[in-house]
C-alpha cells in the first residue's frame, strides 16, 4: 500500500478493510450497513460514498449514527 500513496491519483483511493460483516452482507445479499451499521467496514463504506459524492459534486447526508 505504500507505493499507492506515491501516485498522484491516490488521493481518490479509499480502502475498505476486510471484515466479517462484508462477508455476511455478501452472503445475505444485503448492504453492510444492514449487517453491522456501527462497524469499521460500514464506516469505510460511508466514507467512500461521501468521497464519491463530493468528487461528483453531489450532496450527501451529514449523519452521525448513535452507538
Amino acid at each position: 500500500m505504500e507505493w499507492l500513496g506515491k501516485k498522484p491519483w491516490a488521493k481518490n483511493v479509499v480502502t475498505v478493510p476486510q471484515s466479517e460483516a462484508i462477508v455476511q452482507a455478501q452472503g445475505l445479499q444485503k448492504s453492510v450497513m444492514l449487517v453491522d451499521r456501527h462497524g469499521i467496514a460500514a464506516e469505510a463504506v460511508r466514507r467512500m460514498c461521501r468521497m464519491v459524492s463530493t468528487l461528483a459534486g453531489l450532496p450527501f447526508e451529514h449523519k452521525v449514527l448513535k452507538k
